[in-house]
């Protein structure tokens, strides 16, 4: 009989496999789950659960990080915990953000924090965060609440929306035990679709003979007044369906990949890239793996970065080369994986995003513990252009992970995803424009993701709704269908289409002209 312990988020038993990892899928909250140390094979690295009182490293630096969470001064915080173990901006927020609520950061070996937590549940929440989950989730608030409960844990947009939905099921009782997820029957969902549309042609049907019989008694009025008769037909005309059409702004052309480990399948994927002779390049968001298809979507080949770490972006210049976000780092390699150069920039602490400028140049947004700022370099890897506070300068809030496109014209379009905003620069850097905002109304945005422009200079934002559209001024034009997914990454390929990586496959749109 195998070993079993409950899923962290859901409750549901799990089964350990043979020979596990550190982490296995929880079947029924797709979960990516800790696996207890006691139950794991091999030679895996001990963990060990530090809190605030019991922080290792510089004495002097631990306390001065103790002085500013005390004093409420976060960002200063970060910036000693990011000097003292190796992580990215985004992580130390969240670390930080639990050391001041009283929980618990875990370190897997000595000067590296491994970002690994457990989910966070309705009778956990606690700090500002969780006072702001709670009201949203008793507000009914679920956009809202996934968008703070992503800001409390980092995790993916997928495990937000499932773990807000678990806490809405146990809100009558957030004491009580979790449940598993139990996945909708899709008979009694069709069931649902045809009482729903039965219901509906019955209420036109009955409308429609209603507002015959108000017609008649006026004419019948009208008449009697004027001595005349008028024969009037009881007969309803009932709408006629239109044919089914695709309600998105651009069809899906072609599906690239699935779910799994093997070569061309994803288990995590947020970046993908094309390369002017077709080539496609993916990256899931851990383990530096680089897989590559042919224009048609065929698996290829694969290998994996020199450095490990968090991959956030994944861009290919002119001449080919890749150019990779990988904690912080802005990386080059050849096509084949040969490690290249290291891109830098002074006065930031590292870039989170990278997109390819049209004269063979990368445009990239780079954070800091200060600000959120533009990095424009030429061909040959020197700084062209650089706009400090690109997002936070302009709306007075700061901004912890920026996103990046261009145009052919050189036009800058950051994303701020926690401002919900697109700002537009010109190409020397003077701020243009911002359209978007907190909302849930076609052009507002809710946890978006990424920015992309194509050749027509249409903006593409993908956030929970979908990939929405717009032009280049910001203008709504439509929406493309997400296909069920959660899109993360986008690229504008040579051909005019939309390559999205949705987590475990890469969904291609064909743009119209």
């Amino acid at each position: 009989m195998s070993a079993s312990f409950q899923c962290p988020k859901c409750g549901a038993p799990l089964d350990v496999p043979a020979n596990p990892g550190a982490t296995i899928r929880c079947p029924y909250c797709s979960n990516s789950v800790i696996v207890p140390r006691d139950l794991r094979d091999g030679d895996e690295p001990e963990w060990t659960e530090l809190n605030l009182a019991s922080l290792t490293g510089d004495p002097e630096k631990i306390q001065a990080m103790r002085n500013a969470m005390l004093e409420g001064n976060k960002m200063e915080a970060i910036k000693i915990f990011r000097q003292l173990y190796d992580v990215d901006l985004a992580q130390a927020k969240t670390m930080v953000e639990d050391l001041m609520d009283g929980k618990i950061v875990r370190l897997q070996r000595p000067g590296t924090v491994s970002f690994s937590r457990t989910s966070v549940t309705f009778g956990e929440t606690s700090g500002v965060h969780g006072a702001r989950l709670q009201e949203a989730l008793r507000a009914g608030n679920k956009i809202e609440a996934i968008k703070i409960y992503r800001e409390m844990t980092n995790v993916g947009l997928k495990e937000a929306k499932d773990a807000v939905e678990l806490m809405q099921a146990t809100l009558g009782t957030p004491s009580g035990p979790s449940q598993p997820a139990i996945p909708p029957n899709p008979q009694s969902t069709r069931q649902v679709k045809r009482f729903v549309g039965c219901l509906l042609v019955f209420l036109l049907i009955t409308t429609l003979f209603t507002i015959g019989i108000v017609l008649f008694s006026v004419n019948q009025a009208g008449n009697v007044a004027n001595n005349t008769i008028i024969a009037v037909s009881t007969e309803v005309a009932l709408a006629t369906p239109l044919p089914t059409q695709d309600p998105s702004f651009a069809p899906l052309a072609l599906r690239i990949g699935k779910e799994g480990v093997c070569g061309g399948c994803f288990e995590d994927l947020r970046s993908v890239a094309q390369a002017p002779d077709g080539t496609i390049y993916a990256t899931d968001y851990e383990g530096g793996r680089i897989q590559v298809f042919d224009a048609q979507g065929n698996f290829v080949t694969q290998w994996t970065m020199q450095t490990q770490g968090y991959t956030t972006a994944l861009a290919v210049g002119q001449d080919g080369s890749l150019f990779i976000t990988q904690s912080g780092h802005l990386l080059r390699y050849q096509s084949d994986g040969t490690f290249l150069e290291e891109w830098l920039a002074e006065g930031g602490d590292g870039f989170d995003d990278v997109w390819p400028l049209a004269n063979g140049g990368m445009a990239a947004f780079r954070y800091t513990v200060k600000g959120d700022d533009l990095a424009v370099f030429d061909a040959q890897g020197n700084l062209d252009l650089y706009v400090p506070e690109a997002i936070s300068g302009q709306t007075g809030d700061s901004e912890l992970r920026g996103r990046v496109a261009a145009d052919g014209l050189g036009n800058l379009y950051t994303l701020g995803t926690f401002n919900d905003l697109v700002l537009i620069y010109n190409a020397n850097g003077k701020y243009v424009n911002r359209f978007g905002g907190d909302g849930d109304q076609p052009g507002q945005l809710r946890a978006p993701e990424d920015v992309a422009i194509d050749q027509q200079g249409r903006i593409y934002v993908s956030d929970i709704k979908g990939i929405q559209v717009f032009d280049s001024n910001g203008r709504y034009l439509g929406l493309i269908s997400d296909q069920g997914k959660n899109v993360f990454g986008l690229y504008i390929n040579s051909q005019n289409q939309l390559l999205a990586a949705a987590r475990t496959e890469i969904l291609v749109f064909d743009l119209p002209d």
